[in-house]
């Protein structure tokens, strides 16, 4: 090893131990802003509390006091509309004709609070009203217009306006007072559901959010297929949603009303992407339930959306629907819904009920990014080290160019951090693979005087291997986790990029070494690796087509593809009912559900490759190391989830080796058993000495 060598190596070490400490530091941070946030709020609608109290003939005060008790803390209530006020009898629209020819619409209205209403409402979307008599009206009326005229003679003015009443019925009118009076009456928050509507301006947006503030809405969920401003004024609409203490030096801009956004997961709701960015990451996520997808799910399949969504994706509110065909008494059947999934939140004292408040910013500065960036480029460079042969200058000049550019995308913004995180999830889970894999860099040499050992010895060194991996691995999970420390991530405003690449890339550098010959020798020149490298793949391409062979690759392929196709939350292949019924049990029994793909495959084939190998097995070894290296992949992968809580994930890392080591070394010492013996390992064919 040369002096220069050791320069290089010790520039990479160093680098690796300051970005551990600044990563440490990262994650130490979200930790805590995990811990002083475990606060849920659980809220029921209005219409729906209203529907079952009039069924089961009980006050709605009665009902919500007894959801109430059972953790609801907040009612959401939705926007009133003239369509709403005349259904429910207090208007009454009727069209006549003009006799100029067409028609207009007029609105009887009975109680002039009604009246009064309606027309601030008006007045703050925007829409123009004029005074004007009864007798005014009726002898001029206005063309396809709308005129709104109080029962009788003496009472608040009547008005007119030139909108057609169609344009006007599904207009926002405000929250309902008696919900309100009940609302408040009880003890509960207000959750506040607005739409968007037609001539929004960012001025009319502000009035209607504004006065949404003003009766109380601690939390704001749009209504309809848009958000507020859709489309063009999101930035704006986002910017009133603000908490005021964010708010930038420009006194120019409208001042926030600290009125946080509920941001409801897995919706399609347009303009919403752009608010929350926006916002970066100033909001509240929600989970629902759609009715519709409500009536096919069980009770307990209803607890557990919402318990999970709690638990393992930092969601703060739950938007509890309640089932309105429950049993002969709704109330008791949703009271005892509701109970559940209280108690499933609390589960364990480390979480409560209460109102929902927003996640606070980490505060990790961009120099402390930029170490962390500092440390993948240093990775990125050993990674290269240890699969083709450098020169010293080579390898000086590798590192600073990859450390400088690292540095650069980490520290000036999130779209850098997250290719540099990219970067890391493909790097260490490689690296944990090629550096602890036996045999690499004797592939093609046939294995000269490595001994075969025993079956206990092979156990024992799998499970050292394994260990040495996941450390290996664990740096870039610290990497990964530092360089996305901040509150936008952790809310899923924005999220890791390229998770299907992070699953793919390593398998097929892994694969890829064993093809070519393994790593190169210790001192092997750059011309002879090259040279060596073409001759296996001259030999590769020429090698027979072997229906053996061609199955084993269709067999790989398809397993990479279910892999890959499972990633994310909008996967192309589902669970199995088995696997979610085993899912389920886990879930119950454990602190957190390791991953099916880690201690059922992943880290066993891990261990079978390793021991295969240490036990003379090469022809099973390889295609097992290829697979083995699934693990390593998903335990970074769980971290870069980042809007799961960390202690989950690493509950989630911890409990898939301890079971992959179990369900591997039993497979182990059943199939050395079973299996027949290779004769003496040799050099793999295609391989040159």
């Amino acid at each position: 090893m040369t002096t220069k060598w050791r320069g290089v190596a010790l520039t990479i070490l160093i680098l690796h131990a300051l970005g551990l400490v600044a990563g440490l530091r990262a994650c130490s941070l979200r930790h805590r802003a995990e811990v002083e946030n475990r606060r849920v709020e659980l809220g029921v609608e209005w219409l729906e509390v209203s529907q079952l109290a009039q069924m089961s003939g009980q006050p709605v005060a009665a009902v919500l006091n007894r959801f109430k008790a059972q953790g609801v803390t907040s009612l959401i209530l939705q926007e009133e509309s003239l369509a709403t006020l005349e259904a429910v009898g207090a208007i009454r629209a009727a069209q006549l004709p003009r006799e100029e020819g067409g028609a207009y619409t007029t609105v009887i209205i009975s109680n002039p609070a009604v009246q009064d209403r309606i027309r601030a409402a008006l007045t703050l979307r925007g829409v123009v009203t004029t005074d004007q008599s009864r007798d005014a009206i009726r002898s001029r009326p206005p063309a396809n217009g709308t005129a709104f005229l109080y029962s009788t003679l003496i009472g608040p003015p009547n008005f007119y306006t030139s909108v057609s009443y169609s344009t006007l019925k599904l207009l926002g009118m405000g929250l309902s007072p008696d919900a309100l009076a009940v609302t408040k009456a009880v003890g509960l928050r207000v959750t506040g559901r607005v739409a968007n509507f037609p001539g929004v301006k960012i001025e009319t947006a502000e009035n209607v959010l504004r006065d949404l503030k003003a009766q109380g809405a601690s939390l704001v969920i749009f209504n309809g297929d848009d958000v507020m401003g859709y489309r063009g004024l999101e930035k704006q609409v986002a910017e009133l949603l603000r908490d005021p203490k964010d708010r930038p030096e420009d006194k120019a801009l409208r001042v926030p009303l600290d009125l946080p956004f509920g941001a409801v997961e897995f919706t399609k709701q347009r303009g919403d992407e752009k608010i929350n960015a926006a916002l970066h990451g100033d909001i509240i996520r929600v989970h629902t339930i759609a009715a519709t997808e409500l009536s096919n799910l069980e009770e307990n399949e209803v607890v557990e959306r919402f318990v999970r969504a709690a638990h393992e994706r930092n969601l703060r509110y739950c938007y509890l629907r309640l089932i309105t065909q429950a049993g002969p008494d709704p109330v008791s059947e949703n009271e005892a819904m509701i109970k559940k999934v209280a108690e499933g939140i609390t589960r364990g004292d480390k979480m409560e009920l209460g109102g929902a408040h927003k996640f606070g910013e980490l505060g990790v500065p961009r120099w402390g990014f930029a170490i962390v960036g500092a440390e993948v480029g240093a990775g990125l460079v050993w990674l290269l080290m240890t699969l083709i042969p450098m020169t010293e200058r080579a390898k000086w000049a590798a590192l600073g160019v990859a450390v400088l550019v690292c540095m650069i995308e980490a520290g000036l913004s999130e779209g850098g951090r997250k290719i540099v995180a990219l970067i890391a999830g493909i790097v260490y889970p490689t690296l944990a693979c090629l550096l602890t894999y036996p045999g690499l860099r004797s592939l093609s040499t046939g294995f000269q005087g490595e001994r075969i050992v025993s079956r206990y010895e092979a156990a024992v060194s799998s499970l050292r291997s394994l260990g040495k991996a996941s450390l290996v691995t664990t740096l870039g999970i610290i990497c990964a986790v530092g360089l996305l420390a901040s509150r936008p991530f952790m809310v899923k405003a924005n999220q890791f990029a390229g998770i299907k690449a992070q699953h793919a890339v390593p398998l097929l550098l892994v694969a890829v070494v064993f093809a070519l010959g393994g790593l190169p020798h210790l001192g092997e020149t750059w011309t002879h690796f090259k040279q060596r490298v073409s001759v296996q793949v001259q030999t590769l391409w020429e090698e027979p087509a072997r229906l053996g062979l061609l199955i084993a690759g269709l067999l790989g392929l398809a397993l990479l593809y279910v892999i890959i196709t499972r990633t994310g939350n909008d996967s192309g292949v589902g669970a199995s009912g088995a696997e979610m019924k085993l899912r389920a049990a886990l879930e119950h029994l454990l602190p957190a559900r390791p991953r099916t793909k880690e201690y059922a495959l992943g880290h066993p084939a891990f261990l079978l490759g390793i021991a295969f190998w240490l036990r003379g097995r090469r022809k099973l070894a390889i295609p097992c190391l290829i697979v083995g290296s699934i693990g390593q992949v998903s335990l970074l992968n769980t971290f870069c989830h980042i809007h799961m809580p960390l202690e989950l994930s690493i509950w989630r890392n911890v409990l898939g080796l301890i079971f992959g080591a179990v369900v591997g070394v039993i497979a182990f010492f059943v199939l050395d058993t079973v299996l027949p013996r290779e004769s003496p390992p040799e050099k793999i064919p295609g391989t040159q000495s």
